[in-house]
This record gives C-alpha cells, sequence and structure tokens, in this order.
C-alpha cells in the first residue's frame, strides 16, 4: 500500500490544527467532531484505519483539542 510521507502527513495535520483554532473546531469541510479527515489521514499514513469510536476521539483529541 502507498502511504503519504511524514511531511504530508503533517501539513495536513498542521492545516487541521489551523483552521480548527481559527473557526473555533471547523473548517470549510464540517466541525471537527464529525470530521473524517484525521481517521483518513492516520490511515494514509501509518497504513492503519481507526474504527473504533474510541480510537478516532484519542486521536482527534491528541492532533485537535491539544491545539486549543
Amino acid at each position: 500500500m502507498n502511504k503519504i510521507s511524514k511531511e504530508t502527513f503533517e501539513n495536513e495535520i498542521n492545516m487541521c490544527k489551523k483552521l480548527a483554532h481559527e473557526n473555533g473546531n471547523k473548517c470549510n469541510w464540517g466541525e471537527c467532531d464529525k470530521c473524517g479527515v484525521i481517521p483518513l489521514l492516520h490511515k494514509l499514513y501509518k497504513g492503519k484505519f481507526l474504527e473504533e469510536k474510541e480510537e478516532i476521539e484519542n486521536a482527534k483529541n491528541k492532533i485537535i483539542k491539544t491545539f486549543k
């Protein structure tokens, strides 16, 4: 499976963080709590799909909510 590079992953995550911070936990795609971008980026970068609600919430908390 082709994965995205660490640089691409970090750039995309940083864009999520920036937009979440500037727009009150939402971007042009929607609200962070309902967003599927973080799980998708995780799959593309690490090759593992986050399926369980707890896994997804932990990833979002780690990435977006710690930025506030």
